[in-house]
């Protein structure tokens, strides 16, 4: 139960990050944005494979 809990925190927490990401997009930084997208594919990626790693 709690892996599923750290899941759902992370996906919820990665909101934020998205939204710089397009934020960042539309003012042309397209670095900034592709690093806050990398950001979140590896923290949901790291987190998903804790959680099946227990």
């Amino acid at each position: 139960m709690s892996g599923y809990v750290g899941l759902l925190y992370v996906i919820l927490s990665s909101i934020y990050t998205i939204s710089f990401a397009r934020q960042s997009w539309k003012k042309g930084n397209k670095l900034a944005a592709f690093g806050a997208a990398l950001l979140v594919a590896i923290s949901i990626g790291l987190s998903i494979w804790v959680f099946s790693r227990t």
